[in-house]
């Protein structure tokens, strides 16, 4: 579920955040304005709404379930950092693959993609940080053992259980936990501050 909301969320917000570069019409900064408004949004609001949708399609106890909300909860921030960066690249750049016959999806793929490498590796370490701890979704809309999540199936450990408390199960749970985190650190992590920079500072 974390994965499929990442992959999600990132195309997603990259293809928005081109869009709103690339493209110049007039009521881009409305769609901007909007995307920082939705962030500001508690997901806690979106829980009625959301378990109504998925039980009307069934999607209750799956993994779509996780993934749709994962994605909408990170879309926002990686449109704003992606949006940030993509302004930064020379508009000559497009002007001269235009040129040579480019279409918007190769301009996309070829240039802003590429350049896109530090802000990316950010949106990726936050939005899997933000989707791998995320316990309330997890919670509310899956029931099924074999779907739960970490966080979810490390907050049941015990329950029911007589004294002592598993302390040792706690610490392994705890372990597996952080291994996955420390991992995508570590990948990205040449790329993290230059993203920080240049999402957050423009010119």
């Amino acid at each position: 579920a974390t994965a499929g909301g990442l992959i999600l969320a990132i195309f997603a917000a990259s293809f928005a955040a081109f869009s709103m570069v690339h493209y110049r019409f007039k009521s881009k900064e409305i769609y901007y304005t909007f995307i920082l408004l939705s962030y500001m949004i508690p997901v806690q609001v979106l829980l009625i709404p959301l378990y109504i949708v998925l039980l009307k399609l069934k999607l209750l106890n799956t993994y779509f379930a996780l993934i749709f909300p994962y994605a909408t909860m990170g879309i926002p921030i990686a449109t704003l950092i992606l949006r940030n960066f993509f302004s930064q690249v020379p508009y000559e750049f497009t002007e001269a693959a235009l040129i040579d016959g480019a279409s918007s999806f190769q301009i996309y793929r070829n240039i802003y993609l590429p350049l896109a490498r530090p802000a990316l590796a950010t949106c990726i370490i936050f939005l899997f940080l933000e989707m791998w701890n995320e316990f309330l979704f997890a919670f509310i809309f899956i029931r099924v053992d074999q779907l739960q999540t970490l966080p979810l199936a490390m907050s049941r450990i015990g329950i029911g259980a007589k004294f002592p408390i598993p302390w040792g199960i706690y610490g392994a749970s705890i372990v597996i936990a952080v291994v996955p985190i420390f991992i995508v650190f570590m990948v990205f992590q040449r790329w993290f501050v230059r993203g920080l920079v240049a999402g957050g500072i423009k010119g």
